[in-house]
């Protein structure tokens, strides 16, 4: 068969197979939901920076199906076609192309089983001998590909082809290899503590045994919290990542900070006031690693010198929908992947090819490549337990956390097992930092940033007739009072010289007060603008509190869409409810429109938090404000608050908290 017609079939097969791929993935439960208005579309489409990056990423999307093909048709061509006869080798070549490709399909099914392809081979692998044999056939593949391209390069006459050759060679063994880490030595660290920060999404603290939960997901966390101060009453500002993080980043709250809801534009949020850019001015290298940046922008902007995790924008939201390739997952895991698609490579937003090891992997690099002659700053931010919460591998027996406690039996089993995979991670990082010395001298704090709601029994608030207050019990986000979302873990622990007097404590915390405490124990400088929040320094010495432990705290929820308020999310339907209040701004980000922001404002919970008494706004059906015991779980209309409920004293504080959102004007009036 001429090389000619031999590389025009691999091609067209290449092709072909990329094709069904972009037919399956756009007939997914995500994309086919995804049917906004025209204007919307042209919107999105108008001309924009990002639209390079996403032409580079569809660029090399294409380039590796046309990779495939050269190797199919080179390697047939040089070990195969001169030993067959004429008359079969059309055949062989269709086989050696249908063999190919399904021991790709093989492996993608292995490795990313909730891709949208993935599931297609699964039957074969459920059985320990067929992923014996699919190991065997992948090996034979590989060599087979391999020895023909050796092959090809003795034969090859013309030097571009030893360069082609060689390049093509280079690409296929580095895709075969994983990263490693670079090491060296131990450096001297300045007097100064290192700062870690280690965040856990959508933890919930009433799953950890440190909060008296039977559970046991998470070893590595529950060991450091063990020998932590842990505030057993500490609030978010807002159960959302961006809005939250920016409090703790900032030691303020959301109406003060402006990031008042995922995307919000950063000229309207308060950056500078990042306590990053403090710590950098007293000559701290400053890192943040976050593995899921699709809503929650955090990047140099708040002070950090590098920031670690996938490329934010346009081209995130995108790869999320489009990504969805059998080559592009395999590769993406790799050194080449990481170059041709950094927006796929440890990126939790693309659930279905997430490996928690890729993300682990930068930031052991990012560790190892810091100057150990400057104390760091470091915040790291793992979201493996995000929605969709990441399954149980179907080629291993399934654990089922939940069956020996009734009070955990309606929680998500599929959470659980997410939560122990991010304590894996957890304890990777440990393992780095000790590596590099970053304990021998530290301060820590772990946080969650937000909790998780699933309408569990347990976290049921009834009124007298036992009637629910209110139906936002899925995810986050939608709730201002619900202690199962706005409930969060904050402890700190520390190393070396000073170590905290560890043990509980119950002064009422919240978010904004990590700024503070860490700058404190810093021995950083006070900022002119102050913080909203209250150093804690004093009850990790176990001295006593310097503020009334009857503290006022306050939570908002965010806008929250009926698409969300369900168990079942269909990213297709939440895109097409709010893609009107989006807009792409000059560098190519996502971000909220302005003109809708005042929507966004006014349809919000908000709540007064004064010891057990809550002041929730926005949360009945009537509009009227309730007022809640949240140690008992009951609620009532103001109207009919119990005496003893500082009903005027909350409405007062909620009024001058929130005076500039004109939203509470009938409220106070």
């Amino acid at each position: 068969m001429p090389v000619l017609r031999t590389r025009t079939i691999c091609f067209t097969w290449a092709l072909l197979w990329l094709a069904l791929q972009c037919y399956a993935l756009l007939h997914s439960h995500v994309l086919s939901e995804l049917a906004a208005p025209t204007e919307q579309w042209q919107a999105i489409l108008r001309p924009n920076p990002a639209w390079l990056e996403l032409g580079l990423f569809f660029l090399a999307w294409v380039a590796v199906h046309l990779l495939f093909a050269v190797l199919n048709a080179a390697a047939f061509n040089a070990l195969l076609a001169p030993r067959i006869s004429r008359d079969i080798q059309l055949t062989v070549l269709l086989a050696q192309l249908i063999l190919v490709t399904a021991i790709l399909h093989l492996g993608n099914s292995w490795l990313y089983p909730d891709s949208t392809t993935g599931h297609w081979l699964i039957p074969v692998l459920a059985r320990g001998s067929g992923r014996l044999i699919g190991s065997l056939l992948a090996f034979a593949v590989t060599s087979y590909l391999l020895i023909a391209l050796i092959f090809w390069l003795k034969q090859a006459r013309r030097a571009k082809r030893y360069t082609f050759g060689a390049l093509v060679m280079g690409a296929t063994v580095m895709t075969a290899l994983t990263v490693f880490a670079g090491k060296s030595g131990r450096g001297s660290l300045r007097d100064r503590p290192d700062i870690i920060v280690i965040g856990v999404d959508s933890l919930r603290p009433d799953h950890l045994q440190a909060f008296d939960s039977p559970l046991y997901l998470m070893p590595h966390l529950e060991g450091l919290l063990k020998d932590s101060v842990v505030f057993n009453d500490t609030l978010t500002t807002q159960p959302h990542t961006f809005p939250a993080t920016v409090s703790i980043l900032t030691g303020r709250w959301p109406n003060h900070h402006g990031g008042r809801d995922n995307l919000y534009p950063p000229s309207r949020v308060a950056t500078q006031d990042s306590v990053a850019y403090q710590f950098r001015a007293a000559g701290y290298r400053t890192l943040l690693a976050m593995d899921e940046t699709r809503f929650a922008n955090i990047d140099q902007r708040y002070g950090f010198d590098r920031v670690i995790g996938p490329p934010m924008g346009i081209v995130d939201f995108v790869m999320s929908l489009a990504a969805d390739n059998v080559l592009v997952n395999l590769i993406a895991g790799t050194p080449v992947g990481g170059w041709l698609f950094p927006a796929v490579r440890g990126n939790r937003a693309l659930d279905y090819a997430y490996q928690p090891a890729t993300f682990s992997d930068s930031i052991d690099k990012a560790l190892a490549d810091a100057d150990r002659e400057r104390p760091l700053f470091f915040y790291a931010h793992y979201c493996g337990a995000h929605w969709p919460y990441r399954r149980q591998s179907p080629f291993h027996p399934a654990r089922d956390f939940r069956t020996r406690h009734a009070a955990f039996s309606d929680s998500r089993n599929n959470y659980l097992n997410a939560l122990a995979q991010v304590d894996d991670q957890i304890g990777r990082l440990l393992a780095a930092l000790k590596q590099q010395g970053r304990l021998d001298n530290a301060i820590m704090v772990l946080l969650s940033d937000h909790g998780e709601d699933f309408g569990m029994r347990k976290d049921r608030l009834h009124n007298a007739s036992g009637d629910e207050a209110t139906n936002r019990v899925h995810g986050h986000g939608g709730s201002a009072f619900r202690a199962p979302q706005v409930q969060v873990l904050l402890a700190f622990r520390q190393y070396g010289r000073s170590r905290v007097i560890s043990g509980k404590r119950e002064f009422p915390a919240s978010l904004i007060d990590v700024a503070p405490t860490l700058a404190q124990l810093a021995g950083l400088p006070e900022r002119a603008q102050g913080f909203d929040g209250v150093s804690l320094a004093p009850q990790l010495a176990a001295l006593p509190d310097t503020s009334s432990p009857n503290r006022i705290r306050f939570v908002e929820s965010s806008y929250f869409p009926k698409s969300l308020n369900t168990d079942d999310i269909n990213e297709g339907q939440v895109a097409n409810e709010m893609m009107h209040m989006f807009r792409l701004d000059d560098e190519g980000r996502v971000v909220v429109d302005e003109l809708s922001m005042p929507e966004r404002i006014r349809y919000r919970q908000r709540a007064v938090y004064l010891d057990n008494w809550i002041l929730a706004i926005g949360a009945s059906q009537d509009g009227h404000p309730l007022i809640i015991d949240r140690r008992q779980l009951r609620w009532w209309p103001v109207k009919n608050a119990p005496t003893q409920a500082p009903v005027a004293y909350l409405k007062q504080q909620a009024c001058l908290h929130w005076r500039d959102d004109h939203a509470l004007t009938a409220l106070c009036q």
